[in-house]
């Protein structure tokens, strides 16, 4: 979760406030679709997202699946088999330094798969080292069936794109040959260490200097994560927070010839809470179930970049009223309400033709 939530899929565990080096405020499944589960516009928009390998001719890259959904922490409450009812098969899990992936392991025997988070606090942190924990984890995972490691939980604001560049080279050069997606943190403007910003706008950037970085300026790169929260229509912070910071950074990327699939590990609008501090501040229940079915309808329509869409969360935390479902009888909230019928419309649940109000209870 961006601005303090290390790990948010445990609940209230692992929040602690950071401190701010951006402009932004905050930075903060289903199973692989085949076309055949699709109707119409849907299946051909899917159908057509790029992958890894097809994006990038530069490399021989991990093939990225098709796009997914997923809901923050199901597994970590325990609520695989709520959201498996209404198709959502998908998790994004964090790991820590690589050491415990028990929650991982729980999540399969739940039925739910997971983009596996990596975050074990960059600053400071040696490239050998990250490239030794990041091989450890994906040897892991591989033969659970998981191939996709996210390289952060907001890193920016724990270092320099410099820094971060460096870690993400080490790491990815260790998992060369096994088949896995090492996904970089995205971002806009960040302050460097004497004060002064480097703005995207002014041809710097963390997306322009984090590529420029790395050692073969950009050709590394397999896939970018993103936390596009804020209004949904204009962009705040300069030009740095907002769902429409996804398209944006994604053409900031592809200016800089870097051109891969995007993975919205975190989006979502809080109802409240003392952690409801996003540049949209707090929205009532009807906002945020349709500002889902936005996200969900702007993506298979327009961004088929996006491989992955991880609505943030599950349930309520210290970071905010974020959840789809109220605590502790677990009822749904409108926005649970909105993705139920979003997945059954597009025949992604395992439902009736006739939508039945228990699946939503």
């Amino acid at each position: 979760m961006a601005l303090g939530c290390s790990d948010p899929s445990r609940g209230q565990a692992g929040c602690l406030p950071m401190p701010l080096n951006l402009r932004m405020v905050r930075r903060p499944s289903r199973p692989t679709l085949g076309a055949a589960l699709l109707c119409g516009a849907v299946a051909a928009a899917i159908a057509a997202a790029p992958t890894a390998g097809a994006i990038r001719a530069t490399a021989a890259r991990p093939a990225v699946p098709q796009f997914r959904v997923a809901v923050m922490g199901m597994s970590g409450w325990r609520l695989g088999p709520k959201l498996r009812r209404i198709g959502v098969t998908w998790d994004r899990i964090n790991v820590g330094d690589d050491s415990d992936i028990s929650d991982v392991r729980y999540a399969l025997r739940q039925g739910v798969k997971a983009v596996v988070l990596y975050d074990p606090g960059f600053g400071g942190r040696s490239p050998a080292q990250c490239a030794a924990q990041v091989k450890a984890l994906a040897r892991k995972i591989l033969p659970l069936g998981l191939s996709e490691i996210e390289f952060g939980n907001e890193a920016y604001y724990q270092e320099q794109p410099a820094a971060y560049a460096a870690q993400y080279a080490a790491a990815h050069a260790a998992l060369g040959g096994m088949g896995v997606t090492l996904i970089a943190n995205s971002a806009g403007d960040y302050q460097r260490p004497d004060g002064s910003w480097s703005q995207d706008a002014r041809g710097g950037g963390w997306i322009h200097d984090f590529i420029h970085a790395l050692p073969a300026r950009g050709a590394e790169i397999d896939a970018f994560s993103i936390h596009p929260y804020g209004p949904m229509n204009q962009l705040t912070d300069g030009e740095d927070s907002g769902w429409l910071e996804l398209p944006r950074y994604h053409n900031l990327a592809v200016a800089n010839h870097v051109n891969v699939p995007w993975y919205v590990t975190e989006v979502g609008h809080c109802l409240g809470g003392p952690g409801c501090i996003t540049p949209l501040g707090p929205v009532n229940q009807q906002t945020q179930a349709a500002d889902i079915t936005k996200y969900l309808n702007d993506t298979i329509s327009k961004y088929s970049y996006v491989a992955f869409l991880d609505i943030f969360a599950i349930k309520d935390n210290a970071t905010g009223r974020f959840g789809l479902l109220l605590s502790p009888n677990n009822a749904p909230r409108a926005s649970y309400r909105a993705l139920a019928h979003w997945m059954i419309a597009h025949g992604l649940a395992r439902t009736p033709p006739r939508i039945s109000e228990s699946i939503l209870s």
